[in-house]
Order: structure tokens, then sequence, then C-alpha cells
């Protein structure tokens, strides 16, 4: 039996129970910037549903109500309500019996190993989040771009998707689209390694890995453009089964394309921006050209006047060389050199600050009032809590004597008013 005195055969007593310092530096660390800006609700408490509503004028030329009354329901739709139920969250942590009984008479005992571990579940929670932010509710991420498999290293067709993936993060493939069937039976590939420079995945098919393994191995029948999901996230049925980000909202075609629309039970076909939001396939267009023409476009029809823009970190500093000799410095006080204040757009009076957000992939932007599009939750706090579904915030570990404890997040992202949101996409051209 190891005991303080008597430490376990080759372990070196200090070593044991003291443990080094531990620097935390993630990528996971404060989320995404456009996450962290918009708003969030903690007034669902008790509700099964979201209820967020958007009004628009009902116009009509004329003086008799009831010709009025028709007119105006013809046109457009007077009030509208997306019914969207929360969806959970979750993260895991542990500490192991082993760190419980090293650390046992020590200050604090083993509470700052558990509070590290419940903070890192917590920032997890965050990064999930932030991906889901960018998604249609089915925790896509990326998608592949490979057409040969034989090989560890996944190649995305956006390189800019990169900063979604971390080490050991467990994923599944759909087919063709996010809310496609999953690829042999929902298998799960592991994250080995993530190359954030040239924008790669190294995959494994256990978690901690030593080295990757081959594509084609976890998923034998994987095919080029296959999107990669978060595992928990979709079950293949296509049904959403967290909450739906920004592009869900957003239509695909600003002129709403042929056919009715169910999204959260309101057919957006009626009133394709004031429900779907304004949409720009930049194919043809320079970034700033685009979001000069959204922001414009905004700031015309829906008096937006407090827009922000976010794009990639390599498309932001692609803007910012371009912008080299049309920008103003400022001087830093006491520091030699000069540096960027921002980088803005003005439109009819409005400045639309540009800043970078590295969930939001290479080909796409976005331009929006942050109080258009909220996440609300059922928390009275930030939304994320212990879980108790067994009426204990901890419980011993199956195969440990240690303990561990459920992190979640029970919400729903709301488009409060769509109209004051674009999504640029579809961007290839120079900035």
């Amino acid at each position: 039996m190891a005991t303080a005195l008597t430490p376990v055969s080759g372990t070196n007593l200090l070593k044991t129970v003291y443990s080094s310092k531990v620097t935390e530096s993630t990528i996971a660390r404060g989320g995404s910037p456009l996450w962290n800006l918009i708003g969030s609700d903690k007034d669902g408490e008790g509700n099964l549903w979201a209820f967020p509503t958007v009004d628009s004028e009902s116009p009509s030329g004329s003086a008799d109500f009831a010709v009025a009354q028709d007119s105006g329901n013809n046109s457009t739709i007077s009030a509208n309500q997306f019914q969207g139920g929360f969806k959970p969250i979750y993260s895991t942590f542990s500490v192991s019996n082993a760190a419980i009984v090293q650390s046992a008479s020590q200050k604090g005992g083993w509470g700052p190993l558990l509070k590290r571990a419940a903070d890192s579940a917590i920032r997890m929670n965050g990064h999930v989040m932030s991906c889901l932010l960018f998604g249609t509710g089915y925790g896509e991420i990326g998608s592949i771009a490979n057409s040969g498999f034989a090989t560890p290293i996944i190649t995305l067709n956006d390189k800019g998707d990169v900063a979604k993936f971390m080490k050991n993060m467990k994923l599944v493939l759909a087919t063709a689209a996010p809310n496609g069937a999953l690829r042999n039976a929902g298998a799960i590939g592991y994250v080995q390694s993530v190359d954030y420079i040239a924008g790669t995945v190294t995959v494994a098919a256990t978690a901690n890995a030593v080295a990757g393994t081959n594509i084609s191995a976890i998923w034998a029948a994987v095919a080029q453009n296959d999107v990669i999901c978060i595992a928990g996230c979709t079950d293949g049925s296509g049904t959403a089964l967290v909450p739906v980000g920004l592009p869900g909202w957003i239509q695909p075609d600003n002129n709403r394309p042929g056919g009715a629309d169910s999204f959260f039970n309101v057919n957006r076909s009626r009133n394709p921006l004031f429900l779907g939001g304004y949409y720009d396939d930049a194919t043809a267009k320079a970034s700033l050209d685009a979001i000069t023409d959204a922001a414009q476009f905004l700031t015309s029809y829906t008096q937006a006047d407090n827009l922000t823009c976010g794009v990639n970190p390599k498309r932001w500093s692609a803007i910012a060389k371009t912008q080299q000799g049309n920008v103003r410095y400022v001087d830093q006080k006491g520091r030699a050199g000069m540096m960027f204040k921002a980088l803005v757009v003005a439109v009819e009076g409005t400045e639309v600050k540009i800043f970078s957000d590295r969930y939001v992939n290479y080909a796409q932007t976005w331009v929006l009032d942050p109080n258009a599009f909220r996440m609300q939750t059922v928390q009275g706090q930030f939304g994320s809590f212990m879980d108790q579904g067994d009426g204990l915030h901890l419980c011993r570990q199956a195969s440990d004597p240690g303990v561990e404890g459920r992190v979640w997040t029970l919400g729903a992202f709301k488009g409060v008013d769509p109209s004051k949101i674009a999504n640029i996409r579809n961007l290839t051209t120079a900035p």
C-alpha cells in the first residue's frame, strides 16, 4: 500500500506530493469575440421554448379597414414567432483518486485541482458554443478537401475553420451536408494534433494517441467534402441537436428561393429580409466592397446604427495590409512606433468596426447589430452549472475511486431581428 511515507515503487516522494506549476494556455480561452459581443438573456427559466418575435409594419393605401387589412396581410406579416427548444451542451471533468491521495493533508487539499478541471470544462463549453454560433445546429466545424484518405492528416476546404479543432476533440463525419447521415454508423475519430498555421488536422482512432491513424481506417466510407461535426451534436437523423447559429437563421438567398419555408414554425418566404436577414454571394467581390454594400443596405433599409463586422484573422490581416496607405495612425504614448487605432468602414454617417474572430472561416464574414442576435438560457447565471441529474454534484468514477462532474449549458440562439444581420459568403478575391 502506498502512503505519504511509502510512495508507490519507483515514484519520488516530493514529485508525488508536490505538483509542478501549470501554464494554462489554450485556444479555448475567451471564445469567439462575436459570441462574447452578442447579448445573453437569462429570462428563460422554467420555459420550454424561446420566443423571439419580429415585428414589421403592414403597408396599405386604403382608408377602408377591411380592404386595408387584406392589403396588409397580403403584403407582409405583422408579427412572427420563432419557436425553438433549448438544447444542452455538455463538458465533463474529473480528478483522479491518485491526485486526491497524493494531496492528502496538504494545504487546500485537492480543491485547486477540482477548480482547475471545472474551469477547463467551462472553457470548453465556451469553445463549443463559439463553434455552434457559426453552425446550423449540427455541430459542423469544417469539411474535408482530401481526395485520398490513406493519411491521418485532414486538409480543410476552408483553412479558416482550423481554430475550431482542439486536441482530443471527438469527431464524426456527415455525408454531403451537416444534417446528412453519419459515415460508418457514427464512428468516432479523435483530434491527435492541429496545425493552426498550415490549417490541417491530424486524427487518430483513440484519445491521447502518440501518432495519427489513417482517415480511411477510422471512416471507411469517407468521401471528399464530407462534413466534420463534433460528436454528440448530430445523430444523422436530420434533427438539430444543438443551438442553431447564425448560418441557420440567415437565408442562403436574399431573394428567397421558391417554395414555402419552415424555420422554427415560421415561413420566412413571406418576408425574406425581415425574417431571413441579408445574404450576399460575394464570389466576384472584394472583401471591403462586400462589407460596405452589406453595411449600407442594413443602414438604409433597417435603420441599423450599431453595426460591427467579424472576419477571419487572415482576412483581417489582408485587409489591413491593403489599407496601409488609407488609414490613420495614432501615437501610443510611452511606446516607440505607430499602430492601428481600428479598421473602420464608414457608411452613411455610421462607422462599422471590423474585428478578427478566429471562429469565422476565411470565405465568410458577418455584418450585424450585436443586439439583433442573442443567446437565451434557462439558468440565472452564465448558462453553465453542475449537473444534478442523479442528485449529486459530483460522483465517483466508474473506473477510478476519484470524482467526476459534468458541466452543461442549456440554451438557444435567437434572431431577435434577423433584418439587421448580413451574411457574406464565398469570398474568393483579394480584400
